[in-house]
């Protein structure tokens, strides 16, 4: 149980941290979308309507881009709790053995 609500701990702040870096001014954007790569992965599923021509295409946010932002962030949680549930059980393994 201890394992179970450190991990969770974990995951909330792992997501948190990578979430506060990825939107500071200093993050260029392709940094922001590796360190939120669930919300670049499911951002690649959003249409994006042409509003240029045919020979010089410009593609432009809409409101449909903020879906993935918040369904992917809050998504990091639970992935980042399995993660560090997992290192939590390989470092007690490990110390069993010890």
């Amino acid at each position: 149980m201890k394992r179970l609500l450190l991990s969770i701990l974990c995951g909330l702040l792992i997501t948190v941290a990578l979430t506060v870096i990825a939107f500071s001014n200093s993050t260029s954007k392709n940094t922001a979308g590796i360190l939120l790569w669930q919300v670049t992965l499911l951002a690649q599923g959003v249409p994006h309507g042409n509003i240029g021509t045919p020979e010089h295409p410009v593609y432009e946010g809409s409101p449909l881009d903020l879906i993935p932002v918040f369904v992917g962030v809050p998504l990091g949680i639970p992935i980042y709790t399995l993660v560090s549930y997992a290192s939590l059980w390989f470092v007690a393994k490990a110390r069993r053995k010890e």
